[in-house]
């Protein structure tokens, strides 16, 4: 089973266009988007650059603060802080994640494995 939220529609869809689906029991797709670049409908749909302009920021200054902001608010209460520094204290680049041009419908047709599509803002019941 492939769980994928948010950007992991992406890793998901860039394994099953490698791999295939012959060793997947089925998919989870919560909140996430299976296209990114310009023209792509989908990937206008789901806002992630514009939701984080400062966090796509060449300046590590201005960058670093919304990074953690985002991630502070993505994480589950309870979870001890360090969990999401980065421990090689390397500056990751945040906007090479969005720089991808990827269309994934033709991956996506041939998905043979139970799917199941939760759209953002949705929680399964």
């Amino acid at each position: 089973m492939l769980v994928g939220w948010s950007y992991g529609g992406l890793v998901i869809t860039d394994y099953l266009r490698r791999h295939g689906t012959a060793d997947v029991a089925g998919l989870a797709l919560v909140g996430a988007i299976t296209e990114i670049g310009r023209g792509h409908p989908a990937a206008g749909r789901a806002g992630h650059a514009g939701a984080l302009p400062a966090a796509l920021s060449e300046d590590p200054d201005v960058a670093g603060p919304a990074l953690g902001a985002f991630v502070t608010a993505c994480r589950r209460p309870g979870t001890p802080s360090g969990c999401w520094r980065n421990p090689c204290g390397t500056r990751l680049r945040a906007a090479a994640l969005f720089d991808r041009d990827v269309a994934s419908a033709d991956v996506l047709a041939a998905v043979d494995v139970p799917t199941l599509i939760v759209p953002a803002g949705r929680t399964p019941s």
